[in-house]
C-alpha cells in the first residue's frame, strides 16, 4: 500500500528518491544532522523515529545537478550516529549507502527502480550478541 508521499512522487516527481527508515530496535532513534547538495528536500526528516515505527522522506534533483543526501540517525541517547546516504539524478546510476560504525545494529535496505523516480527502504535491526 502507498502512502501518500509515495503517492504524489510517483505522480508529480521529477528525479526523486523516496526513502523509508524502519526502526526495528527497542531504542528511539535520534536525528543527529541532515545534509543535502544540489536538490530540494520534499518531504524532511523528522527529528525522532520512535522504537517500532518507521519515517519517511524524500528529495528531488534541480536542474541538471544530481540530488546527494546524507543523514544521520543515532539509536538511543548515547548511540553513534548511523549514516544514511543517497544520490540520484538524470545522468549518473542512482546510489544508495549505509554505515553503522558501532557494530551493534546492522541496516540493510531495498531499492524500487522505475525510470525517473527511486524508493529506498532501509530497516535497522538491532544485533543480540551472545557471549
Amino acid at each position: 500500500m502507498s502512502t501518500h508521499l509515495q503517492y504524489r512522487l510517483e505522480r508529480e516527481g521529477h528525479h526523486s528518491v523516496y526513502v523509508k527508515i524502519n526502526n526495528e530496535t527497542k531504542k528511539d532513534m535520534f536525528l543527529v544532522k541532515e545534509d543535502l547538495d544540489h536538490g530540494c528536500w520534499v518531504s524532511k526528516p523528522p527529528p525522532k523515529i520512535p522504537a517500532g515505527d518507521f519515517v519517511e522522506m524524500a528529495t528531488e534533483r534541480r536542474k541538471v545537478r544530481d540530488a546527494h543526501a546524507t543523514v544521520y540517525y543515532k539509536v538511543g541517547e548515547d548511540g553513534l550516529p548511523i549514516k544514511f546516504e543517497w544520490k540520484n539524478g538524470k545522468l549518473r546510476e542512482p546510489y544508495y549507502n549505509c554505515d553503522s560504525p558501532d557494530k551493534l545494529y546492522m541496516v540493510k535496505f531495498t531499492t524500487g527502480l522505475g525510470q525517473k523516480n527511486v524508493q529506498v527502504y532501509f530497516r535497522v535491526l538491532q544485533l543480540d550478541y551472545v557471549l
